[in-house]
């Protein structure tokens, strides 16, 4: 029989904030900033689901999320499918208050996923806007 116990000690060096958690933050201060909204993470509902959606702003509103891709030599189609399904809840979120919202997706990492994504798939996105923003907070607009 395997045990999988952890020591005390063991959990206590476990980092307190996951690498993906600090580059959501990271990205969703540098949005704030370039859109001149506080954003922040809040569940919304969508036809009585809860969705949580990393970039809110429920006065100005502003709905997006988060995605961060580090390059890889493979056709990443799970990653496209990820963004794809933000964009069909975003536009489920409309439909469900009866209310503009103003649609985004904010990128890290992989700068070239994200610029390929946009021009491959912009027909179908509608008006959802779609930024960048790198390592140094700067943020860019792709589509």
């Amino acid at each position: 029989m395997i045990s999988l116990s952890i020591t005390r000690d063991e959990f206590n060096r476990l980092p307190s904030e996951s690498p993906q958690k600090s580059e959501e933050e990271r990205v969703r201060n540098a949005m704030s900033q370039f859109l001149a909204a506080p954003l922040r993470k809040l569940k919304l509902k969508i036809f009585c689901r809860e969705k949580e959606f990393d970039l809110v702003n429920v006065k100005a509103m502003i709905v997006g999320d988060v995605k961060s891709y580090s390059a890889s030599s493979y056709e990443p189609s799970g990653k496209k499918a990820t963004i794809s399904e933000c964009v069909w809840l975003m536009e489920k979120l409309e439909a469900s208050t009866k209310c503009k919202w103003r649609k985004i997706i904010a990128g890290s990492g992989d700068f070239s996923f994200f610029k390929e994504y946009a021009n491959n798939y912009g027909m179908w996105l509608g008006d959802v806007e779609m930024y960048f923003v790198d390592i140094s907070g700067k943020v860019d607009k792709t589509r």
